[in-house]
């Protein structure tokens, strides 16, 4: 299990690298277009561009043109992938404390109870209990899977609040939004 785990953070420290080269080209062309942009609004559109420099007009074209989703993607999978083992401490700490406190089901008492359909006539009610504790403790361990469902849910929840709320807007309410700063600075 150590050795997926470590393989899992491997891929990601490869991803992160394929992301960071990927922005940084991005980038370069991004800050290309936005000089050009620069250029043509000032000969074209002077009053858009209004009580702004270029080197605000640039930030305010970056954060409206750069694609934000790789990184919250990259986020959100490092997040799941940091937060496996963590859940599963948890978890198990929180089955073992169930248990502890005598408030877990006890599968064997349940087998006994409760026979699996068809056991008896495949095998003797021994075996039959064998069966039904091994199938009652599978059914018993679903929580480790809500458990870690729950956990990847919130994670998701958080990175899609974050990237819907930080989104930027159009170049004119982005350059709005520059002038306000100035305004109060």
């Amino acid at each position: 299990m150590p050795s997926l785990f470590f393989t899992a953070l491997g891929i990601l420290a490869l991803a992160g690298f394929v992301y960071w080269r990927w922005s940084v080209k991005t980038r370069a062309e991004i800050e290309e277009s936005a000089g050009l942009t620069w250029t043509r609004l000032v000969q074209q559109k002077s009053d858009l561009v209004e009580g702004i420099d270029e080197s605000h007009f640039r930030a305010a074209f970056f954060r409206t043109h750069f694609p934000r989703f790789p990184k919250y993607a990259l986020a959100a999978v490092t997040a799941f992938i940091v937060a496996l083992p963590v859940t599963f401490y948890l978890l198990g700490a929180i089955a073992w404390g169930m248990g502890s406190l005598g408030i877990s089901p006890d599968a064997e008492r349940l087998a006994r109870a409760v026979p699996v359909e068809g056991a008896e006539r495949l095998l003797n009610r021994d075996d039959g209990e064998t069966v039904a504790m091994l199938w009652i403790n599978d059914v018993l361990s679903i929580g480790y899977y809500f458990g870690l469902l729950f956990v990847w849910m919130a994670i998701v929840a958080v990175a899609m609040r974050r990237y819907h709320t930080r989104r930027p807007g159009y170049i004119e309410e982005e350059l709005a939004n520059e002038r306000a700063k100035r305004a109060t600075s």
